[in-house]
């Protein structure tokens, strides 16, 4: 979650400001930057560094998902949570 969905959720449920502000406060103060999530990470299994080391010294870290694979990976969360979500915020 980014400060962007989480401004999609509160608007959707209607929060007013003030709960909006609140709320926007414990996520800035709850979130993890991307350099702590992966020391966290990394201290929980130290064999997961294999797994940054690839991402950021190989073509890897370049590639995206197509519309096709976002929609399989939809597919398969559906399948298994019976959940669904707006595919429009992922496919372009």
């Amino acid at each position: 979650m980014d400060d962007n969905v989480l401004e999609e959720a509160m608007r959707v449920v209607g929060f007013d400001e003030d709960v909006k502000k609140k709320l926007q406060d414990i996520f800035n103060k709850s979130t993890m930057q991307p350099k702590q999530v992966k020391e966290y990470i990394v201290g929980i299994d130290g064999s997961l560094n294999k797994i940054f080391e690839v991402w950021e010294n190989t073509p890897f870290m370049n590639l995206e998902l197509t519309s096709v694979g976002i929609a399989i990976a939809h597919s398969n969360y559906r399948r298994k949570t019976g959940r669904a979500m707006n595919l429009s915020k992922w496919i372009k």
